[in-house]
């Protein structure tokens, strides 16, 4: 797609669609189609093409009245004008209850903590591809834990090709989305983005975003380890968290220090 800022999340829900999603396949048409088909390479418009018919069989309203409105008007590259069929599709459209692909929250958190479990191989062995899915579908939902561990999927090439810029990307919105009340989740991306701009990983060098991060980390880990005793010692913060932090931090310094 030419628009670049959505790049990555193309990408994410197109590995989801390949894997037989519906809900990722209703998402890239949703980007395929919001702007103009002339946004979209020959590709791109083959598969967007394959996922309203994949959709539509299974009972999709709007993927029905899409494809109503191709074989009205015919489509270059896919169909010619076909007003019997178009009849067809719209006929099915209208008697066909439409599929709730509504954001909801609660789906979104439901998603997420399964793919915990998938990730982590709570029940069995670890499945990246399962975990891949439920984290993709909810970040796709704007749920910011999920955002970035599809980020650290992405920086460790866990089911999908290694990428450190796409991670940095997912780690940047993951940020955008997440509650700063949330002191673990909050720390948790910081971390991540002190690292990404200390080390240049999927973006350039900036030691001072480095440092402002990688401080809000150290506080939020902090703040964890002193007012949320259950954190203390536990899988989420302990000492080693914090230590990591903390080294992280006085490398910034030291490399602010050599620039005066």
């Amino acid at each position: 797609m030419k628009n670049k800022d959505v790049n990555y999340e193309y990408e994410l829900l197109s590995q989801l669609a390949e894997d037989g999603d519906l809900f990722a396949m209703r998402k890239v048409l949703n980007l395929a189609f919001k702007n103009s088909m002339q946004d979209l390479n020959h590709s791109e418009k083959m598969k967007a093409f394959k996922y309203l018919k994949i959709l539509a069989e299974n009972k999709d309203n709007e993927a029905l009245l899409i494809l109503g409105w191709f074989y009205y008007g015919g489509e270059p590259e896919f169909v010619e004008s076909d007003y019997k069929k178009a009849e067809y599709y719209y006929n099915e459209a209208i008697n066909t209850k439409p599929i709730d692909f509504n954001d909801n929250k609660n789906t979104a958190d439901a998603l997420n903590s399964l793919g915990y479990c998938y990730y982590y191989g709570r029940n069995n062995k670890p499945d990246y591809k399962k975990a891949f899915q439920c984290y993709g579908k909810a970040a796709c939902l704007n749920h910011s834990n999920a955002m970035y561990k599809i980020g650290d999927m992405y920086k460790e090439g866990l089911y999908v090709k290694k990428s450190i810029k796409a991670a940095f990307y997912w780690y940047k919105k993951s940020y955008r989305y997440c509650s700063q009340n949330d002191h673990y989740i909050t720390a948790s991306i910081s971390q991540r983005l002190g690292r990404a701009y200390l080390y240049g990983e999927g973006t350039k060098i900036n030691l001072f975003a480095a440092l402002k991060y990688l401080q809000i980390a150290e506080k939020g880990f902090y703040y964890l380890a002193i007012k949320k005793p259950r954190f203390s010692n536990s899988i989420f913060v302990n000492k080693s968290t914090i230590k990591t932090v903390q080294k992280l931090l006085r490398e910034v310094r030291e490399k602010l220090n050599n620039l005066i």
